[in-house]
């Protein structure tokens, strides 16, 4: 009589159930495949990590910091490098990196202290 589909339904019922489904559901919209999907509009960040570099002092403070970071770094290859190149001795070169580090740890709680009051 009529040929049913994989869900058991009829070509009419089958229309029909889409149709109702349609009607039930309005904003229901389905896919347009030759445009692209529509994005919902968003409002700006509300915070903007990257302001900070639009200020030009802001920007010569972390240039000067970067550079003196490479500065202390290399001061710190090139001590090493010598002692090692004098005494050929690693614990040498091991004690020279401990008396960089020391001000460092001895100085780093109290400094946290002073700050935190």
């Amino acid at each position: 009589m009529f040929e049913r589909n994989s869900s058991g339904l009829t070509p009419l019922q089958h229309e029909n159930a889409t149709l109702a489904s349609r009607q039930r559901f309005p904003t229901c919209t389905f896919m347009n495949h030759d445009e692209p999907p529509a994005i919902p509009p968003t409002g700006p960040p509300s915070h903007d990590p990257y302001a900070a570099f639009r200020f030009a002092n802001f920007n010569l403070y972390m240039t000067g910091n970067f550079l003196a970071f490479v500065g202390r770094q290399m001061l710190a290859v090139a001590v090493e490098w010598e002692i090692y190149r004098r005494t050929h001795s690693a614990t040498a070169l091991g004690l020279v990196g401990l008396v960089l580090v020391i001000p460092v740890v001895c100085l780093s709680l109290p400094a946290g202290h002073l700050a935190d009051k």
